[in-house]
């Protein structure tokens, strides 16, 4: 599996997760409204996911894309 399948497969089964939690608004941003700003998952409220699926999370690199 290269790694855009990976990462658009975790931000798929992160955001059912959400939605499994209560959150019915969560969806996969970048499917619709693409862009470098765009967060992972849309939907809740005042935060902005990153969604990694990685054996080595470099927190750093992920605060960073985040901000």
């Amino acid at each position: 599996m290269n790694s855009k399948n990976k990462g658009e497969r975790g931000e798929r089964e992160f955001a059912a997760v959400c939605r499994d939690e209560g959150y019915s608004n969560a969806f996969r941003g970048q499917q619709f409204q693409g862009g470098l700003d765009s967060p992972d998952v849309k939907g809740l409220p005042y935060i902005h996911v990153e969604v990694k699926r990685t054996e080595r999370l470099n927190i750093h690199n992920a605060m960073t894309q985040t901000k």
